[in-house]
């Protein structure tokens, strides 16, 4: 029986990637280099900043100085603008108000910076202060980020539930790699910023059409 459920952040609960992708444009310009189209930003993000900035900068451009010189000014434009055109998907705002009449603990593990992760999840989902998802983390000074398990099970450990009890809700292979490597379900989205056959290949257990198919997964009410 499912009685807790950890969500991935971007792709999965809001459509942010117009706003990422304004940003590591804005970015690359301060480098002097070309632009990435949106599908092309879509296919980048998902396993952390820095994987994402090996992804988008030429190899020549690897060495660690430079990395984090781009992951600044990502950073900077990015504390500008992740509000502009960020919005949640369909359905997903609905879906949130029957699992809070729910007897069940929800999560939000994302790879994007705590920081961003936090500021999100409070202007999207707290605004007026309450606390929807506990707890909400993104990356975070010596835990590995996903798909490693181990933020995935300190929260299974922190519910006092056994990770077969938690789904793992995602819309890329680093969501449904982490659920398997945790011991969870995993369920994909099929609304996000991957294929279903990406998520199918590595390990999901069902593909979400809409927010609102999650609840064939849970007990009743």
């Amino acid at each position: 029986m499912i009685r807790g459920l950890i969500f991935d952040l971007d792709g999965t609960l809001l459509d942010t990637i117009e706003d990422i992708a304004v940003a590591l444009n804005r970015a690359l310009s301060d480098f002097g280099l070309h632009s990435h189209s949106l599908e092309e930003c879509k296919a980048a993000v998902g396993s952390g900043i820095h994987d994402l900035a090996e992804q988008l900068l030429p190899p020549e451009l690897h060495d660690p100085k430079t990395i984090e010189g781009f992951i600044a000014r990502f950073r900077e434009h990015y504390s500008q603008n992740w509000h502009e055109s960020t919005e949640l998907f369909p359905g997903v705002k609905s879906l949130l108000d029957r699992l809070l009449q729910m007897d069940m603990r929800l999560a939000i593990l994302s790879n994007k910076s705590q920081r961003f992760t936090a500021l999100i999840a409070d202007h999207w989902f707290n605004p007026d202060g309450g606390q929807i998802f506990d707890p909400v983390w993104g990356e975070r000074a010596g835990i590995p980020i996903k798909p490693d398990p181990t933020a995935a099970l300190a929260i299974a450990e922190l519910w006092g539930l056994q990770p077969s009890e938690i789904a793992f809700i995602g819309d890329s292979d680093v969501d449904m790699f982490t659920a398997v490597n945790a011991g969870m379900l995993p369920i994909g989205v099929a609304w996000g910023f991957r294929s279903v056959e990406e998520l199918l290949s590595s390990g999901a257990k069902a593909i979400l059409k809409t927010p609102e198919e999650l609840l064939l997964y849970l007990p009743p009410v």
